[in-house]
C-alpha cells in the first residue's frame, strides 16, 4: 500500500500520522513493508535490533540516516547478561 497525496493537500506525503504511534506525523516510509514512521518509532526499531534498512525520507535531508550512523545500525546488538558472577538469569532458580 503506497500513499499518495491528494491534490492539493498542504505539506505533502509527511502531513500523514505516524502508522505505529498515530501521534506524530510520518517522516519516513519502510520501502519493503510500505509502513509509515515518525522519526521517534523510527529510532525505537533502531535500539530493539530491527532498524529500516531500506526507507525513504519525505522531507529534504537523512536524518534517520544520521541516527542510523549516531547508534549503530542495530542489526548486530550484543546483550549483556543481567546477572553478575554467580547470579542466574532473571526467571531461573
Amino acid at each position: 500500500m503506497t500513499y499518495e497525496p491528494q491534490s492539493g493537500a498542504a505539506g505533502g506525503k509527511h502531513r500523514r500520522p505516524c502508522g505505529f504511534c498515530r501521534i506524530h506525523p510520518a517522516d519516513l516510509r519502510d520501502r519493503e513493508t510500505g509502513l509509515v514512521w515518525c522519526l521517534g518509532c523510527a529510532s525505537d526499531l533502531i535500539h530493539t535490533g530491527d532498524p529500516i534498512t531500506d526507507y525513504e525520507e519525505f522531507d529534504t535531508g537523512d536524518r534517520y540516516g544520521d541516527l542510523l550512523a549516531r547508534h549503530g545500525s542495530g542489526l548486530y546488538t550484543a546483550f549483556r547478561r543481567r546477572g553478575g558472577p554467580g547470579r542466574p538469569y532473571p526467571g531461573q532458580a
